[in-house]
């Protein structure tokens, strides 16, 4: 699910969570979250999306308003 995949770059950008721990958070394979991580990236970044140091996500509304 792509809602999946974005929570957990999120995650690993703002956090620097692991693969290992976003796989086992998410329940997959870490070589399935590196894959959804490395396709998510770029995305963001073409959109111009950054998250600051400074910013929290805690709910997926949360992460809709920062990158609306």
């Amino acid at each position: 699910m792509f809602v999946d995949r974005l929570l957990a770059t999120l995650v690993h950008l703002r956090h620097g969570a692991t693969h290992d721990v976003l796989a086992c958070w998410f329940g997959v394979d870490r070589s399935t979250m590196t894959r959804a991580v490395n396709e998510v990236r770029p995305l963001l970044a073409e959109r111009g999306c950054t998250v600051g140091s400074d910013v929290l996500l805690r709910t997926l509304a949360e992460v809709s308003s920062i990158l609306a």
